[in-house]
């Protein structure tokens, strides 16, 4: 699988990448891991995500509805008759739109939460998140701050 890197994150077949590269080499992510790519809004509503709608999303969603015509009238033209020759290409058709917008949206969406190539990168390169230690925290702001034994 074909890693991202900066140079392919505004190009015009930028978010046709969803077929051919992952954002990353690993799929599941641990609590404590961050996410690959730096996160711009960490639950987007509606708003957010059609205010991240880039012109490659809807370059995606046409190349991937243009071939749902194309092959909805491919798959179509061995039906005998007209009536299950329309019922065929508008039942394909409408797949491949499902798909297109569903995609038109998942993109911008992962794209704010950090788990698609959004062009900005972390400061630091490791992939853990610094753990706060609640216990300690909370024990220094009670009586059993002095009856914390030493592990050193």
């Amino acid at each position: 699988m074909q890693q991202a890197d900066r140079r392919t994150s505004y190009g015009m077949l930028s978010s046709l990448r969803v077929f051919w590269a992952g954002p990353s080499y690993k799929s599941i992510y641990n609590q404590y891991e961050r996410p690959p790519y730096p996160i711009k809004v960490d639950k987007p509503n509606y708003k957010d995500v059609l205010g991240e709608f880039r012109f490659s999303d809807g370059f995606m969603g046409l190349t991937i509805y243009g071939t749902g015509t194309l092959t909805s009238f491919y798959i179509s033209k061995f039906y005998p008759m007209v009536g299950q020759r329309l019922l065929v290409f508008h039942a394909v058709r409408h797949m491949f739109a499902t798909v297109a917008v569903g995609l038109m949206f998942s993109i911008p969406y992962r794209r704010l939460t950090g788990f698609w190539d959004n062009g900005l990168r972390w400061k630091k390169p490791e992939n853990r998140l610094n753990k706060f230690d609640y216990t300690s925290e909370f024990e220094r702001g009670t009586v059993f701050k002095h009856c914390k034994m030493s592990t050193k």
